[in-house]
């Protein structure tokens, strides 16, 4: 594997490796890897193809939000691959390919990029008959359309919902949002404190930054009762009366803030 040494990778456990496959082929990870941190390891850069002209693409920004990451699970399609858990005996495949991932037959397309600029009329396919976009054009173009397959068989889950309520909330458990959360909470204020990442300290918990600083900040964190922290939550929206929708997984924290 190609990895930086510890003590970088604060996210996985290195001594349980999971086991997992991506277009068929085995892949090997640790514990608290993604899809695309497991991938980009084992010299997996690729991960799909480009929506019009199927050109290979792959890991940007590690954000969850790459359009060029997303990645087809059995029941599940557009999964973001930077923040996807890997599990064992997990199956991954790409998305947008006709054929597999390396031999993709519609990059083919790529050769009519200039036929097919920006802002490109697609009902100019009108023939060579006057019925020919709707009985040929339009569906050869729909079924092209699209990225990840929707397994209509997929097993019902379970969604729920909880009502949160405090005097402030924190969207953003980085530098900033680490420090307003923690004194407010030191000045007496019950505060929720949410992050979509899996960990807080955003920025610090890069390499370049000074374990110390983050480790503190933590150790504060953790020694006050009324600070609620929710890691893997989204801020949904900000709606009126500071009303919002917080999505953890598959549960929606209802929360009215006084502050935010």
């Amino acid at each position: 594997m190609n990895r930086l040494p510890a003590p970088f990778g604060s996210r996985i456990d290195r001594s349980r490796r999971i086991r997992f496959s991506f277009e068929g082929k085995p892949f090997e990870g640790y514990e608290g890897d993604s899809i695309a941190s497991a991938l980009a390891a084992s010299g997996q850069w690729v991960l799909s193809r480009s929506f019009k002209y199927h050109r290979p693409r792959g890991i940007l920004s590690m954000t969850g939000a790459d359009a060029n990451a997303l990645v087809q699970l059995p029941s599940e399609p557009n999964a973001a691959a930077e923040r996807t858990p890997i599990s064992e005996g997990l199956r991954v495949s790409a998305q947008n390919v006709n054929g597999s991932l390396e031999r993709d037959r519609d990059a083919v397309m790529d050769r009519f990029g200039r036929f097919l600029p920006v802002g490109f009329y697609y009902r100019t396919f009108m023939g060579p008959r006057r019925d020919s976009w709707l009985k040929f054009w339009e569906p050869m173009i729909r079924r092209k359309a699209g990225l990840g397959v929707v397994d209509t068989k997929a097993p019902h889950r379970h969604f729920d919902k909880t009502h949160l309520h405090c005097d402030v909330l924190v969207v953003g458990a980085g530098p900033t949002g680490l420090s307003a959360a923690i004194a407010a909470a030191e000045a007496g204020a019950d505060v929720v404190l949410c992050d979509e990442n899996p960990e807080v300290g955003g920025v610090l918990s890069y390499g370049r930054y000074d374990p110390a600083v983050l480790s503190g900040l933590s150790s504060r964190l953790a020694s006050l009762p009324n600070l609620k922290l929710l890691t893997r939550t989204v801020c949904h929206g900000w709606y009126e009366d500071n009303w919002l929708p917080l999505i953890e997984g598959d549960r929606l924290h209802r929360t009215r803030a006084r502050e935010v």
